[in-house]
């Protein structure tokens, strides 16, 4: 994990760091954990799970709470019977609290986290939206997609190299306003799902925004994560009833 940070603090950016690791035959933290990871391929690092380590301040030993909270809404609004299931929602970042105190063995330091935070590899990458950024899935592996800038556009890919399958290609990247342009739809079936539900009331006077940045705010308010489909040029999006399926042609 120090590593990672100093990496990091000399101005490489995720996707270096991970090629980094994975040439070196370093084991990602899914691939070193499995039994609490057997959700995760653990085919290897990802700029993703690097960056991820680096925003995670309870490396410099201080414990933070309250990132997620849980929500239940039924399985099937048509047959209450059947019960309820839990969804976990990721809070605002402003609504996470974090120890004064330390809370366990530190990894890095406070210092080195922050130098880390404002390395030229962030900096070069501050002017570059990307709206979809976490609520991205590949439906190959079911690894949440890294964003790359191409082109002037924001796009998101998923590489293979690292323990995928043979009938998978190396890597497969699609555009970010192919998917934000469908975010609508995705919203009216959610939404009106939710409703039918009657579960969750702060969500009975949602209306759709028009700008695609709220529509994605909105699908992380309602915790919907999407899947895509390369193969048959789709998105997934599980709602209260079930999944959501769009076609992108």
């Amino acid at each position: 994990m120090k590593r990672i940070f100093a990496l990091r603090s000399d101005g490489w950016g995720g996707k270096r760091i991970a090629g980094e690791l994975n040439a070196d035959g370093l084991p990602c933290p899914s691939a070193h954990d499995r039994c609490r990871n057997r959700h995760l391929s653990g085919a290897g690092w990802t700029a993703g799970t690097v960056l991820s380590i680096l925003a995670n301040t309870r490396y410099t030993g201080h414990e933070v709470w309250n990132k997620q909270s849980r929500t239940e809404v039924l399985v099937d609004p048509h047959n209450v019977s059947l019960g309820t299931r839990t969804l976990m929602r990721w809070n605002r970042r402003e609504d996470w609290v974090t120890s004064r105190e330390i809370a366990h063995p530190a990894i890095v330091s406070v210092a080195d986290f922050e130098r880390a935070q404002h390395s030229r590899a962030l900096r070069a990458c501050g002017r570059r939206t990307y709206l979809l950024r976490g609520l991205l899935r590949c439906g190959f592996c079911g690894r949440r997609m890294e964003g790359a800038w191409n082109n002037g556009r924001a796009n998101y890919r998923c590489y293979h190299r690292y323990g995928g399958q043979a009938d998978w290609p190396l890597s497969l990247s699609v555009r970010e306003d192919t998917i934000t342009s469908h975010l609508g739809a995705v919203l009216i079936r959610a939404i009106a799902e939710t409703r039918q539900a009657e579960t969750i009331i702060a969500f009975e006077n949602v209306e759709i925004p028009r700008g695609e940045a709220e529509q994605a705010a909105l699908c992380r308010r309602l915790g919907l994560e999407l899947t895509y489909d390369h193969h048959g040029r789709s998105i997934t999006a599980v709602g209260s009833r079930g999944p959501i399926v769009l076609s992108l042609r």
